[in-house]
C-alpha cells in the first residue's frame, strides 16, 4: 500500500464519521492530526473535510511543500493564505454552503474559536473529541514497521554507549552522546528530551539528564526513543554501576517479571485495565504497591503518548495493530527507582515485541 493510498483511506474514514455525525465538513487543527490526514509536514496550518473533497489551509512559506506532500491526494484542494487564516477558512466553508462544522474540542483554541464564529455567525459548531486520535490508535503494516525501525535505531544506539554508562559520567553528556547515536544511525530526531536518571534521582519518573555524576553502586535509569518518518520509539532500561545490592536485585526482578506477565496476557479482546492490573497486582505482592505511581503503558505512533491509555482507569480494548508501550515502574524517594519499557504490537493471536 503506498503512502497516497493510506492517506486516501484515512480520509475515506473520516468522511464516513462526518456521515454518521451528520457534519456538513469537520475542521482539523491539531498539527499531528493534520500530518496524519494529508502527510503536510508543515507548523502552520488547518484542514477542512467535506463529503467530496479535503482542504489545506497554510501560508506562503509552505506554498512548494504543501504541493509536494499533500498533491498526490485525491480531491485535496491547497488554499494559501496571506494574512488571515480564518478568512480564508470562511471562504472554503462558504463556497461549499457548509452550515454544521464538527472541530477539534482539545485543540482549537478560543481566540480562534471567537474568531470563527464571528466571522460565520450563521454556522453551527459541534465539538468533538479523539475522531482522528481514535482512528491512530490502530497502525497499519506501514505504520508498525516504521515504529519497528524507530526501535532498532533506538536499541543500537544504547548498545553503541553502553560502555560509558558509568562512575564519573554526567548524565547530560551520556544522553548527548546517546542522542548523537541515534542520529548518527539514522533517527530523523529524537522522540522526546532523553531522561538519564541517577542515583536517587532514577526515582523522578521523568528525570531529565543534568549534571549530576553517575556514582559507583548507583541505579542509572535511561528513557529514550528515536523519529522515524514521523513514527516514534519509546524505550527505557535501568542499569546498576557495579554489582546490584539486594534490595535494587529484589525490585529490578520484581519489575522484570511484572511486565513479564503483563506483556504475556496481550491479546484482542483484552480489556486495558486487566493488563495494568497483571503488572500491578504482582508489584503489590512484592511489597511495593504505593511505589508504582503511574500506569502501565500508552500507545505510541506519531507521539510519544497517544490512545489508547494503559492503566486501571482505562474502558478501551486492545485491538490487533494497536502499538503500546509496557513500563512497570518502582520509585522510592530518596533511594532511587527501576523501570523497564517495551514497545508492544497487538497481534490476532497475541503480541509482538519491539524491544
Amino acid at each position: 500500500m503506498t503512502m497516497t493510498t493510506e492517506l486516501e483511506n484515512r480520509i475515506r474514514n473520516i468522511k464516513d464519521i462526518i456521515k454518521t455525525k451528520k457534519f456538513d465538513a469537520f475542521l482539523v487543527t491539531d498539527p499531528l492530526n493534520r500530518k496524519y490526514l494529508s502527510g503536510f509536514t508543515g507548523t502552520s496550518g488547518w484542514i477542512v473535510v467535506t463529503s467530496e473533497k479535503i482542504f489545506l489551509i497554510t501560508d506562503l512559506r509552505y506554498t512548494q511543500q504543501a504541493n509536494l506532500e499533500t498533491g498526490s491526494i485525491l480531491n485535496c484542494e491547497i488554499l494559501i493564505h496571506k494574512v488571515n487564516i480564518v478568512k480564508a477558512l470562511a471562504r472554503i466553508l462558504q463556497k461549499n454552503k457548509i452550515k454544521k462544522l464538527g472541530f477539534e474540542a482539545k485543540h482549537l483554541t478560543i481566540y480562534y474559536y471567537e474568531k470563527l464564529k464571528g466571522e460565520m455567525p450563521y454556522l453551527k459548531f459541534f465539538p468533538t473529541e479523539n475522531i482522528v486520535e481514535n482512528l491512530r490508535m490502530i497502525k497499519t503494516e506501514a505504520e508498525i514497521n516504521y515504529i519497528k525501525y524507530a526501535v532498532d535505531i533506538a536499541k543500537k544506539s544504547f548498545e553503541s554507549i553502553k560502555g560509558k554508562i558509568k562512575a564519573g559520567v554526567l548524565e547530560k553528556d551520556l544522553a548527548l552522546e546517546l542522542e548523537y547515536q541515534m542520529k548518527k544511525n539514522g533517527a530523523d530526531e529524537i522522540a522526546f528530551p532523553i531522561i538519564v536518571a541517577s542515583g536517587y534521582r532514577s526515582a523522578l519518573p521523568h528525570g531529565v539528564a543534568t549534571t549530576k555524576k553517575i556514582k559507583e553502586k548507583e541505579l542509572v535509569l535511561i528513557d529514550f526513543g528515536a523519529v522515524c518518518k514521523n513514527y516514534l520509539s519509546d524505550l527505557t532500561y535501568t542499569v546498576c554501576i557495579g554489582i546490584m545490592n539486594k534490595k535494587q536485585e529484589k525490585i529490578f526482578k520484581t519489575i522484570r517479571t511484572a511486565q513479564e506477565l503483563a506483556i504475556s496476557k496481550i491479546k484482542p479482546g483484552v480489556k486495558l485495565k486487566y493488563i495494568d492490573s497483571i503488572a500491578r497486582g504482582f508489584i503489590k505482592k512484592q511489597g511495593y504497591a504505593n511505589y508504582f505511581t503511574h500506569g502501565l503503558g500508552h500507545g505510541i505512533g506519531m507521539a510519544v503518548h497517544e490512545l489508547p491509555v494503559v492503566s486501571g482507569k482505562s474502558k478501551e480494548e486492545l485491538k490487533e495493530g494497536m502499538v503500546v508501550t509496557v513500563e512497570p515502574g518502582i520509585y522510592i524517594s530518596g533511594w532511587g527507582g527501576v523501570r523497564l519499557e517495551k514497545d508492544v504490537v497487538v497481534r490476532k493471536n497475541g503480541t509482538e515485541v519491539l524491544g
